[in-house]
């Protein structure tokens, strides 16, 4: 058998081809709404303990709202096509292990803010929060998980 040079067309196909195949195996695991984009949509999808493993959780706050501004829903703006995305991004750019759902997408998690499990999430996402009313029970949990270290991420200001 002899080997021949492919030459510089051969090279570039070869990189484009493997460019190409990149770009659509980093999208494998994205599900937003309809269309591929992001989407207020279903119902929260409760933490259980059974979701929590060692590895990264998406765990988004839940809250009860005092107002609605246009744009954003409350706890559910961009749900779950927000949750979906970070993790697939943090997956992507970083060695951390994502939890993934047997059908290999990122296991996203809601938790109120009294639920046990939230000591489980290093990271706590809460959109829209300008639409927020915590009640005193509420209050004091998140004061605990923050005092303990527990991070909170807030996003989606829908309004002045």
């Amino acid at each position: 058998m002899r080997l021949r040079n492919v030459g510089t067309a051969g090279v570039l196909l070869a990189a484009v081809t493997l460019a190409a195949a990149t770009a659509v195996y980093a999208q494998r695991i994205w599900v937003g709404g309809p269309g591929g984009g992001f989407w207020r949509g279903g119902p929260p999808k409760f933490g259980v303990r059974g979701d929590f493993d060692g590895s990264f959780n998406y765990c988004r706050g839940f809250f009860s709202s005092i107002a609605r501004e246009a744009g954003g829903s409350g706890w559910g703006t961009d749900y779950p096509g927000a949750d979906n995305n970070f993790s697939v991004r943090l997956a992507e750019l970083t060695l951390v292990r994502v939890r993934l759902n047997p059908d290999g997408q990122p296991a996203h998690v809601v938790l109120r803010l009294t639920d046990p499990l939230l000591a489980r999430c290093p990271l706590l996402f809460m959109e829209d929060v300008g639409t927020v009313k915590f009640d005193d029970e509420e209050i004091r949990a998140l004061r605990d998980y923050l005092l303990k270290g527990g991070f909170l991420w807030v996003d989606d200001f829908w309004g002045s």
